[in-house]
């Protein structure tokens, strides 16, 4: 349809003027990518819900916040989201909660210091930390296994070093990518694609969908290159773990 017949449908009558078209098609283009932009947005219960208690906080509506952050907490444990999502939103909750109290009752604040839990923050902050760059450097592994291409991965390896037992023990997410990698790189990558796949056993009802999938993804990878150099044995574990990764729940 020619832009006169869209302009004379809207304002019947008036001569048709280009510059005053281009802008209303402008607009309309800015109206579009708003009505985007908020479909996401609202999507997003988790978000949605953060910024409502940013909101109330700017407008020192504490009366309501106090039950607020309980059941955004609670909500959090059943929302759809992937383990470094989860842990981000868990620490910028338990954050923007203790500034909530220092202000709300500034008075009388340090008898709710036993609600203040410091530790806990640090420790979902330093989850989130772990596994989003655990994430990001299997995906660098990946392209330089893909493509024969070295990248720069010292800082990588440096934060590999600041994870100890005591951390991998108390979160399994952090864990099972640090296995991931480790099937990826050094000289012990089929011991780690052997503990891949016995943590997988005991996290298979607790991993997102996203998270799960990844890591059928590089065990299946794994597999292929095993097949690749000549190791026939892994040719029925690959169509096992590609058939799990249409149908990401797992079936053992």
């Amino acid at each position: 349809m020619l832009k006169e017949n869209i302009h004379s449908k809207l304002f019947p009558g008036k001569a048709y003027n280009d510059s005053n078209f281009r802008v209303l098609v402008h607009n309309l283009n800015e109206l579009a990518k708003k009505f985007c932009a908020y479909g996401v947005f609202e999507s997003n219960k988790t978000d949605y819900k953060f910024k409502e208690f940013l909101g109330l906080m700017k407008k020192e509506q504490f009366q309501y916040l106090d039950k607020m952050v309980s059941g955004m907490l609670i909500d959090l444990d059943s929302a759809d989201l992937n383990a470094d999502q989860y842990y981000y939103n868990k620490f910028r909750l338990e954050y923007e909660n203790l500034f909530f109290l220092s202000v709300s009752h500034a008075s009388v604040f340090e008898k709710l210091l036993h609600k203040a839990n410091f530790e806990k923050t640090f420790d979902d902050l330093t989850s989130f930390y772990f596994i989003i760059t655990l994430r990001l450097y299997i995906n660098i592994l990946n392209l330089q296994i893909i493509y024969k291409k070295e990248f720069k991965t010292d800082h990588f390896e440096r934060m590999l070093l600041l994870i100890d037992k005591e951390t991998l023990k108390e979160n399994p997410y952090t864990d099972i990518y640090f296995c991931v990698i480790n099937m990826l790189r050094g000289n012990q990558q089929n011991k780690y694609f052997i503990k891949t796949k016995e943590k997988l056993k005991i996290l298979k009802n607790s991993l997102h969908p996203d998270d799960l999938n990844e890591i059928y993804i590089n065990l299946t990878n794994y597999c292929n290159r095993c097949i690749v150099s000549g190791k026939k044995e892994f040719i029925k574990k690959s169509l096992i773990f590609t058939k799990k990764k249409v149908n990401p729940k797992p079936i053992f």
